[in-house]
């Protein structure tokens, strides 16, 4: 879900009803960013959301990240 903070977007991922990640900054890129778009915060937090799913691992590399929105 995305999550509208101050100076841009995060989201959270929820599992039960209960927020299992709220995350309010891009992981994996150095300091405290938000993401800029509502539409970006959604696709990196369905990309983590689905890795959950699979049981794979949701670290997101600043190439994934990459792949996953574009940036200027």
């Amino acid at each position: 879900t995305p999550i509208k903070l101050e100076h841009g977007w995060g989201y959270s991922i929820k599992l039960k009803g209960k927020t299992i990640i709220r995350q309010e900054s891009i992981p994996s890129i150095a300091g405290q960013h938000s993401f800029e778009t509502r539409e970006d915060a959604l696709v990196v937090g369905s990309w983590v959301s689905q890795q959950l799913v699979e049981g794979k691992s949701p670290s997101l590399t600043p190439e994934i990240l990459n792949t996953l929105i574009e940036r200027p």
